[in-house]
């Protein structure tokens, strides 16, 4: 029997990570298999919220990603609310910065948009991360993997507390959040955009200083994208817009990094392929919203085959009490980061 005991049907083996929502746990299934198990904290007693929360874990087990660490299971209605997610091996994306430096270009690039494609499906879904960090970013084997969902955070649950506690990442957390607006998918694209700053520069875009100064620079735009490849600025800086309706949508900025990911072996960081970002983002994101609204939102196309899986069961994916319908999925192949598939493995904090 392990010493850190059961939570439902799953069997903890290993503390892998805490943050302010919880702690993620190595857990194995009754059927062997190796899963990451998160216990959830302070979650919401309002009924409008849990059944918000239900209805967005349901979402999330049908999303299909290579892209996506799968969700298997969760029950937030026990004594002790869980949510299981795959168990993906490699580093995050926070300390392959730390240890190697920032990434080349084509790596970013591929990384870039890779996350851009997670969240293109996961917001075609219904379900906003709202944690998107890169720490929360596993560089495995077979390219960037989003981990970690903040499934479990109430509106409010990125303010400062009475206590001062931060229960966010305010240089990854979007202003709307901070200045109590209307929060929805663009705050996830305010969040990649910092990611992606963070891993060409291997600085953080706000600063380093405390909760209240990075507030301070989100608030009022104040990024430090020095260093950022000139290729990737205008996507860069158009996701930062403190407007979230002038922000792309996560399915453009994955077209247009796909694009560019075609050219970058012939590109120098500081170059970008003429024409390619040309044209203004801004004004293609208000043409795509004018679009949205005239035709029902697509989850993907099919044509993708499966990511090899690391760290799991050989077989077909484990589904422990897995809805039975219609699963969403993305397309078309992608380029590769040649990950470490011998380094630790981190399933989200």
């Amino acid at each position: 029997m392990s010493k850190l005991g059961k939570v439902g049907p799953y069997t903890l083996l290993e503390r892998l990570g805490r943050g302010g929502m919880g702690e993620v746990y190595l857990a194995g299934s009754r059927r062997g298999e190796r899963v990451a198990l998160k216990v959830l904290h302070e979650l919401t007693q309002d009924d409008s919220s849990r059944i918000r929360l239900e209805r967005e874990v349901r979402a999330l087990r049908r999303v299909e990603s290579p892209y996506v660490a799968k969700v298997l299971d969760a029950d937030l209605g026990c004594a002790r609310p869980y949510l299981v997610m795959e168990h993906i091996e490699g580093v995050t994306l926070l300390d392959r910065v730390r240890q190697d430096g920032p990434l080349d270009m084509a790596q970013l690039v591929d990384m870039a948009q890779g996350i851009a494609a997670a969240l293109a499906i996961i917001h075609a879904a219904g379900v906003v991360h709202r944690d998107l960090k890169p720490a929360n970013i596993i560089m495995g084997a077979e390219g960037p993997v989003l981990i970690d969902f903040g499934i479990a955070q109430v509106h409010d649950a990125t303010r400062l507390t009475m206590t001062g506690t931060f229960l966010g990442t305010p240089g990854y957390t979007a202003p709307e959040i901070f200045a109590d607006e209307q929060v929805d998918s663009p705050a996830d694209i305010h969040a990649w955009a910092a990611t992606v700053a963070f891993a060409a520069t291997g600085r953080p875009a706000f600063g380093r200083g405390t909760a209240e100064a990075q507030m301070y620079a989100v608030l009022n735009g104040q990024a430090d994208l020095k260093g950022v490849p000139v290729a990737l600025l205008p996507l860069v800086r158009a996701a930062l817009n403190r407007e979230p309706g002038k922000r792309p949508t996560a399915a453009l900025l994955a077209d247009r990094l796909s694009r560019l990911a075609r050219v970058t072996g012939g590109l120098g960081a500081g170059s970008a392929p003429k024409g390619l970002l040309a044209a203004p983002v801004a004004e293609e994101t208000r043409g795509r919203a004018a679009d949205d609204a005239k035709s029902p939102r697509k989850t993907g196309e099919e044509g993708r085959s499966p990511r090899p899986r690391v760290g799991g069961d050989t077989g077909p994916r484990a589904r422990s009490g897995a809805d039975t319908g219609p699963r969403t999925g993305d397309s078309g192949p992608r380029p590769r980061t040649g990950g470490e598939p011998g380094s630790r493995s981190r399933s989200g904090g």
